[in-house]
């Protein structure tokens, strides 16, 4: 039972990203990455995150979905003082699955 849960609107929509899809492989990871940085800015512009940032606020544990580039968003795990679990949207790349020896390469 979750009494105390929250969602905050996801802001790149799957037609956008379909429309990223026809690139080359390096144009789409560089897209990727200047995506997530963008959504990372537009997150915490957005005002519900600013007043969450500035609340007394007390979570058990904080669930991010997050995709590339979006590392600066485990900070509300400190500001919050609760573990943080994030969620990958996309499977791993073989070269970072090779790296980090997931042997789950898809």
């Amino acid at each position: 039972h979750l009494d105390n849960i929250e969602s905050i609107d996801k802001l790149l929509s799957a037609d956008r990203i379909k429309g990223f899809l026809n690139q080359s492989p390096i144009a789409f990871a560089t897209m990727l990455f200047k995506e997530g940085r963008s959504v990372v800015e537009k997150t915490f512009e957005n005002n519900k995150i600013q007043e969450l940032i500035k609340s007394k606020e007390q979570f058990d544990l904080i669930f991010l979905e997050t995709t590339f580039a979006q590392e600066p968003l485990l900070a509300f795990g400190y500001k919050f003082k609760a573990p943080v679990i994030t969620l990958h949207p996309f499977g791993s790349f073989s070269l970072v699955n090779t790296i980090i020896g997931n042997p789950l390469c898809l």
